[in-house]
């Protein structure tokens, strides 16, 4: 599934979460060709190429202060005809 947004929303959206200078985010996109997967489990970790694939990170992050930071880390991999998600928070 992938969602397509208006620039003016994501204008808006990071608008809202910037406007202090103590938040930030970040983006990284890539186009892999051969996308390499781990699969760990208990004992050994199976590797394999899952072929082409598109690939973005975006981090969220709010420094409360200089020895607290809050954030998001959110992390997805389109593959032809499958995709995956990932959320953590920091």
């Amino acid at each position: 599934m992938l969602f397509i947004l208006d620039q003016s929303i994501i204008h808006h959206l990071l608008q809202k979460l910037l406007i202090e200078e103590k938040s930030r985010v970040y983006m990284l996109t890539a186009i892999d060709q051969d996308s390499p997967y781990i699969v760990p489990t208990q004992f050994e970790s199976f590797s394999g190429l899952g072929g082409k694939s598109f690939n973005n990170i975006l981090r969220y992050q709010n420094i409360i202060n200089p020895n607290i930071q809050v954030g998001a880390l959110a992390t997805n991999r389109l593959y032809e005809g499958r995709c995956l998600w990932e959320f953590d928070r920091t």
